[in-house]
């Protein structure tokens, strides 16, 4: 089934008309988040696993 002009038209115009995503600053990391320590593990399986201490 091949697509005519005029439908690739149409869906490019709505695609265009979109609102794009808003870009937001991530926030500033805080002392606590600064110091938090982790620590990996293997399970039984031998899987790697992470674990905050």
């Amino acid at each position: 089934m091949p697509i005519n002009k005029k439908k690739l038209g149409q869906v490019a115009k709505g695609l265009l008309k979109l609102k794009s995503v808003e870009h937001k600053r991530p926030k500033e990391p805080t002392k606590a988040d600064l110091n938090r320590k982790f620590v990996m593990r293997l399970d039984k399986n031998g899987t790697p696993y992470m674990k905050e201490v």
